[in-house]
């Protein structure tokens, strides 16, 4: 009998990271208040799985890009929305890390405000790296066959294409060069724009929060 779904038996780079966040969680101190604690272990999980990827990411061609389609294909959009789920839960932890930070004294603030800034740019990164995935995977489809999207040039696009992609709409909330030519994937496109909008108004809440916090912590 199975215990893990095949959706993520065939991903082992995530099951790894799925296990160092449980292990970072269990190991960390009972006293530290839960948010401190879930925001270090998916920081943890999420650089490592980072990692991993973009290992994979840089030693991999087309070749291997069409298997690794073809053998994920099962659950691909599910692992998409749950990551965007838990990448959002993330940016919601730190909301509640940060509540109440004007009360706390100088000196202590400076942990909260680099853990909130990390896990942005952790759960950031993660979100489009996901979205990279899936594009690609999209691409090459089931069979290889090259669909809904029309990168400029001769080459087959390999990972750095896609990333080239993703982290475009990431900065941007708009397409580059590419262009999108099925509807799936217009769809996925436009969820992934207004995600990134989401982040990126984070971030730009989070520094309105850190210089509200320095101004106050410096009258």
């Amino acid at each position: 009998m199975r215990i893990l779904p095949k959706a993520l038996l065939v991903r082992p780079r995530l099951l790894i990271a799925l296990g160092a966040i449980a292990i970072f969680a269990v190991l960390m101190p009972s006293d530290w208040r839960w948010t401190t604690r879930m925001l270090i272990a998916w920081d943890a999980g999420a650089v490592l799985y980072l990692v991993l990827l973009s290992i994979t990411m840089f030693r991999e061609g087309v070749a291997e890009i069409k298997t690794r389609a073809a053998r994920q294909d099962e659950g691909a959009l599910a692992i998409l929305i749950i990551a965007c789920l838990a990448a959002g839960a993330s940016v919601a932890a730190i909301a509640v890390q940060l509540a109440g930070l004007s009360n706390v004294p100088g000196a202590g603030r400076a942990p909260h405000l680099a853990l909130g800034a990390f896990t942005i740019l952790c759960s950031w990164t993660l979100v489009h790296a996901f979205f990279t995935l899936h594009y690609a995977h999209a691409y090459y489809g089931d069979s290889g066959k090259e669909v809904g999207l029309d990168f400029p040039g001769d080459s087959e696009p390999d990972y750095v294409d896609f990333l080239y992609f993703s982290y475009t709409i990431g900065c941007t909330s708009q397409t580059s060069d590419v262009g999108v030519t099925t509807r799936e994937i217009r769809s996925v496109v436009l969820a992934h724009s207004i995600l990134a909008f989401f982040f990126n108004t984070s971030i730009l809440a989070f520094g309105i929060n850190v210089g509200a916090s320095l101004i106050s912590g410096g009258s």
